[in-house]
Parts: C-alpha cells; structure tokens; sequence
C-alpha cells in the first residue's frame, strides 16, 4: 500500500514539487536534490503522515522544508567565501542592500516569511499556498499584506 501511495505521489506530483523547489533554489540540480531528499523523508516519517490533508501537500511541505535548508547553507557557504574573498565586481551598496533585505525577511515571523515564499517563489495558487499554511487564502493574503508593512517599516529609510 504504500509503495503504490508512493509511485503514484511521484507520478502525480513530482513536477509540482520539483518546480517548488527550484523557485526556492533557482537550480535545477539543487532542486532534484531536495526533492530526493523530501520524498526520503517522506518515505521515513509516512508513519507520522496524519491525513487531515493530502499526502501531496505534506509532501510538498516537507520539499519546501528541505529546500529553506539547503538554501540557509548556501548563503552560510556564500557568506563564508565572502569573507574569505571579496567580490570586487559587486558595487558594495548594492550588495549592502540585499543583505539588508536578506536579513529583514529571515526576521519576520515564520508564517508571514513562509507566506511571502510560497506567494511569490512557489508558483503555487493562491489556495495552494493556503493549504501549505493551514489557513484560507484570506489568511494568507492577509500575512504577505503584513510581512510588506513589517519588511517596509524595517527598510524604511536605507
């Protein structure tokens, strides 16, 4: 039973999860990697699976989990060879100012920094997104509105 919930989750889903994924890491290597490793895990923890939502939207959960790390340990990666090496090819204002953001949004609140994400990098629908985040798209767009008015008050003035 399982193995056929699974084939047929992979079968269904995988370009969702990949394209998921790949929004968040921007290379199609990484993101093959992420949904590798999300269904691994998927695979291991599918005796935790409670069914209040779909094994897909558990799963993709579980990608976009994946993806964030891997993604945290490219910058802390990033951060350490810019230390190490500067990149004189940048104008440092510039660099300056995504760092700032960078910074502002790991800041926020989860829901609204994952609200923002699964609004603008998923390519997920709006009512997508809300499943991922357990509210309706109300919520939702309540929290992107939110995480704007939080990330503008911070970067007011730079």
């Amino acid at each position: 039973m399982k193995k056929d919930l699974f084939a047929k989750l992979i079968d269904e889903s995988l370009p969702m999860l990949r394209g998921t994924a790949y929004r968040i890491l921007g290379n199609a290597d990484d993101a093959d990697d992420a949904v590798q490793e999300a269904l691994l895990l998927a695979w291991k923890k599918f005796d935790s699976f409670q069914s209040r939502a779909k094994i897909s939207t558990w799963v993709c959960r579980i990608t976009v989990n994946v993806a964030y790390d891997m993604l945290r340990k490219r910058q802390r990666e990033e951060k350490k060879l810019r230390n190490i090496i500067p990149d004189e090819s940048c104008d440092p204002f510039e660099t300056q100012r995504i760092d700032v953001l960078k910074k502002a949004v790991s800041e926020l609140p989860e829901k609204l920094r994952n609200a923002l994400s699964f609004t603008f990098f998923s390519g997920l629908s709006g009512e997508e997104a809300a499943k991922l985040q357990n509210c309706n798209v109300n919520t939702l767009y309540g929290r992107v509105a939110r995480a704007k008015e939080l990330l503008y008050e911070k970067l007011k003035g730079f």
